[in-house]
């Protein structure tokens, strides 16, 4: 049986609908052609930060770069997450808070069962076990603020 993630399906329909377009021709008729940015972080706002550092240091195993306060610099193979207890001066208070939902960073581990097997034993919540596809492995973990991040092993063909 042939599995199609979600997400490929819909970038296979989106470049159907959109014949000619590439990675560096723009949508626009003119439009310049625009670099492809580099990721530099991912700022996360955290209830807790030393939960969120056990969480992302000592389960996932990002290199701590700096903690000041109640902001943490934690460091990941091409970009940065950055851990905050506070929130921007513009946002408007949320009555229900819907931390945890809408973005889920992908970390590429070396073995996504024994990650989970770490997160596990520091008593977090396993969202989904390991599963296999044809592209590598991937299981769901959340975090002390109700994130969900992904763990994958990429052994086949890397989209």
């Amino acid at each position: 049986m042939i599995k199609i993630r979600k997400i490929d399906l819909i970038v296979g329909l989106f470049a159907l609908m959109l014949p000619g377009l590439t990675a560096n021709k723009g949508l626009m008729a003119g439009e310049a052609t625009v670099e492809a940015p580099l990721l530099h972080h991912i700022l996360i706002e955290v209830t807790d930060l030393k939960a969120s550092i056990r969480f992302y240091h000592d389960c996932l195993g990002l290199k701590i770069g700096s903690i000041s306060g109640d902001f943490a610099q934690l460091e990941s193979v091409g970009a940065g997450i950055f851990l905050w207890q506070k929130r921007w001066n513009f946002e408007k208070g949320r009555a229900d808070d819907p931390r945890g939902l809408g973005i889920y960073p992908h970390f590429e581990v070396q073995d996504v069962a024994g990650a989970i097997d770490r997160f596990r034993k520091g008593g977090y919540g396993i969202v989904q076990e390991p599963k296999t596809y044809d592209w590598g492995t991937e299981a769901f973990v959340r975090d002390p603020d109700g994130y969900i991040i992904a763990l994958v092993t990429m052994t086949g063909k890397r989209n």
